[in-house]
C-alpha cells in the first residue's frame, strides 16, 4: 500500500531525525520525493536513519573514547590556558 500511495514525511519521525542529522538538503528532498512518490517505504527511511544515527553516534564514541582523564582536568582548571577567547577565565 505504502508504494502505491506513498507516505507523508512530514509526519515520519525517522525523516524529521534525518532532516536533524543529514547535511546534504538535496539528500533530504530527494527522500521526502521519493517517500511521497511511494519509491520508499517506512521501512527503508527507517534504515537510512539508523545508517545515519549510527555513524554520528560511532564518531562521538570515538571523539569520547580520546578524552584523557588530563583533557577532564584542564578543562575543569580555570586557570588552564583557553584556545578561545569566550573560554577563558575574566
Amino acid at each position: 500500500e505504502l508504494r502505491e500511495f506513498g507516505s507523508n514525511p512530514d509526519i515520519d519521525i525517522p525523516y524529521k531525525y534525518l532532516t536533524y542529522f543529514v547535511d546534504d538538503d538535496q539528500e533530504i528532498a530527494d527522500l521526502a520525493v521519493s517517500y511521497r512518490k511511494g519509491e520508499i517505504t517506512s521501512g527503508e527511511m527507517k534504515k537510512r536513519c539508523i545508517e545515519v544515527l549510527q555513524d554520528f553516534i560511532g564518531s562521538f564514541q570515538e571523539r569520547e573514547r580520546a578524552i584523557t582523564d588530563d583533557d577532564v582536568k584542564n578543562f575543569m582548571n580555570p586557570d588552564y590556558p583557553r584556545p578561545f577567547a569566550c573560554l577563558a577565565k575574566k
